[in-house]
């Protein structure tokens, strides 16, 4: 509980002290990616994630320090990534994370996975109306992108997602 209540003081004090509108970077490591998420950078999945969406709370783009610290992928996995996240009274994320093969793109989806999970217990003890969110969230893999979605309409999100990145 403790350190629940630092990550979110923490989350508190960089979005409270931060400019108004989103301004974060993503990454771009340039590696080779398949076909269809070089057509559309993690940047434009994530926001048409974002726009294509209910939320319930207002979510904001983090830098890669940020991302580094909610989803615990290896930088060098990683081509690009664009995470949302809202303020911690709901569950609400997106994450959108280009890997530089298929093999780091099964570790970034264990990490995603790992990520959901350990939400799920944290809501659990403090905001457990969202556990059923969190039950419900959605980490994919299409090729080497993995995307991680946890809102309350989980399947209008599988299908948003498929209409992205194809099924």
């Amino acid at each position: 509980m403790k350190k629940l209540l630092i990550l979110m003081l923490s989350f508190a004090f960089l979005f409270g002290c931060g400019a108004p509108g989103v301004t974060a970077a993503t990454t771009d490591g340039g590696a080779e990616t398949d076909a269809t998420a070089r057509e559309q950078s993690t940047s434009d999945v994530a926001r048409a994630l974002l726009d294509g969406l209910t939320w319930r709370d207002k979510l904001e783009l983090l830098d890669d320090d940020m991302r580094a610290v909610i989803i615990a992928a290896e930088d060098a996995d990683l081509a690009q990534s664009a995470v949302y996240i809202g303020s911690g009274a709901t569950a609400e994320e997106i994450a959108v994370l280009q890997c530089t093969d298929e093999d780091a793109a099964e570790r970034v989806l264990e990490a995603a996975k790992t990520r959901v999970a350990e939400q799920t217990e944290a809501f659990r003890s403090y905001v457990p109306a969202e556990v059923p969110v969190l039950e419900h969230a959605v980490t994919e893999r299409h090729g080497t992108t993995v995307v991680m979605v946890v809102c309350d309409d989980a399947q209008a999100a599988l299908d948003l997602i498929g209409s992205l990145l194809g099924n």
